[in-house]
């Protein structure tokens, strides 16, 4: 007679081999952003602690330099969670934060925002200024065509009712 161990390992797919690691990233759960820390991964999946985790069931996004994972959280128990992954996860990069921006770029697709160098405060306040003042004179000139266009449309009413009573006698006189 066999032991339920020895009934579930014949039933069961060898596991995976895990590589053991404490890495830093960010997790996205819902609107909120919160630290964690990346325990063991393979190429499918990750064991994961966090202050709070999530749900099992729940879908997370793991952020860890410009590396994005996607990830369904299988468990979860205490601070510690495990996430599986629908691709590959490209372990070497994730572990020694190499960029991945070249093979977005490569795809044609727009860089990691954070690889953007940012403007200084001062940069961004003439920005600002400049883009305030276009959007004023725009609105102004909105403002003062429509102001024409009734003005125009005033001075013809005013005019109309003379220069047909003019044009009814002067009609009047060819007869």
């Amino acid at each position: 007679m066999q032991t339920l161990k020895e009934c579930r390992a014949l039933y069961q797919k060898p596991r995976e081999a895990r590589r053991r690691v404490l890495l830093p990233a960010r997790m996205k759960q819902g609107v909120s952003w919160t630290d964690v820390c990346i325990r063991n991964m393979s190429s499918k999946g990750l064991h994961l602690q966090s202050s709070s985790p999530p749900r099992a069931g729940s879908y997370v996004e793991l952020r860890r330099g410009s590396h994005v994972i996607v990830a369904r959280v299988i468990w979860a128990k205490e601070q510690e969670f495990g996430a599986q992954t629908q691709d590959p996860l490209p372990l070497d990069d994730i572990i020694q934060n190499r960029s991945c921006a070249h093979a977005k770029t490569e795809l044609g697709e727009e860089a990691d925002r954070r690889s953007v160098p940012r403007h200084s405060t001062a940069q961004a306040h003439e920005l600002s200024r400049n883009l305030s003042s276009a959007i004023q004179y725009g609105f102004l000139a909105v403002v003062a065509l429509s102001l024409a266009g009734a003005a125009a449309a005033a001075v013809r009413t005013a005019f109309a009712s003379p220069l047909s009573a003019i044009a009814e006698k002067l009609q009047a006189l060819d007869v």
